[in-house]
């Protein structure tokens, strides 16, 4: 559940440590570290805790005691899960061949990757392997390769972090990645159906039809 991270470790950092555990397991991390102050500081902006080496007890003691609150609350501990992965992914993009590419990917507003519980441990997912996204109660439900991982968030306010050019709204209660829409089909009750590459039929309701028509089938709304 949580792990005292030292910042400098030989081989590589404690982000990389992160980076590579993340994809099968997110702990709660309070950071170790002997005199980086610029560290520190970006820690204290992410709201996450740390320790100094020489670790002092009392300081010790106050860093477990946040972390034990955070452990018990699920809503800070998804908070502070983000504002973590958010860290450890910032300005990354998949093309260093491509300055322009860098430069857009570092004043992207939209989020590339998130942390997201898989039942009680929390995972790193990239958002584009995201397949579609439904609202369940105070969380959504994210479905990505067959499974269903549960993020404590409304629908709206994820759909506010994720790249409009990648992400439809197609009914209040559901979001769709562009790439995994296969058709677009009329249904019996006069709205129209969205079928994913995998099978899966979502409801395209008539407030969010003309949008989702003209984005996938630009022209559709002059030729109806």
């Amino acid at each position: 559940d949580l792990v005292f991270l030292d910042v400098q470790m030989p081989g590589f950092d404690g982000m990389e440590a992160l980076k590579r555990a993340g994809p099968y397991h997110l702990p709660s991390v309070i950071f170790v570290t002997a005199h980086d102050k610029y560290a520190v500081r970006a820690f204290e902006l992410h709201a996450l805790d740390y320790v100094l080496k020489p670790v002092n007890a009392r300081r010790f003691q106050h860093a477990l005691d946040r972390a034990k609150a955070e452990l018990s609350d699920e809503n800070s501990r998804t908070s502070t899960q983000q504002k973590l992965v958010g860290m450890m992914y910032a300005g990354e993009t998949t093309d260093a061949a491509a300055p322009a590419a860098a430069d857009s990917a570092r004043r992207s507003p939209y989020i590339s990757r998130i942390a997201v519980k898989d039942h009680q441990r929390y995972v790193i997912l990239k958002v584009s392997d995201v397949d579609w996204i439904q609202s369940a109660a105070n969380y959504v439900e994210i479905h990505s390769g067959g499974r269903c991982l549960l993020l404590r968030s409304t629908l709206t306010a994820l759909e506010e972090q994720l790249d409009p050019a990648s992400f439809l709204r197609v009914h209040r209660t559901s979001i769709v990645n562009v790439d995994r829409v296969a058709e677009i089909l009329p249904s019996e009750q006069g709205d129209s159906m969205v079928r994913l590459n995998d099978g899966t039929c979502l409801r395209l309701s008539r407030k969010y039809r003309d949008s989702v028509l003209a984005r996938m089938y630009p022209g559709s709304s002059r030729d109806r």
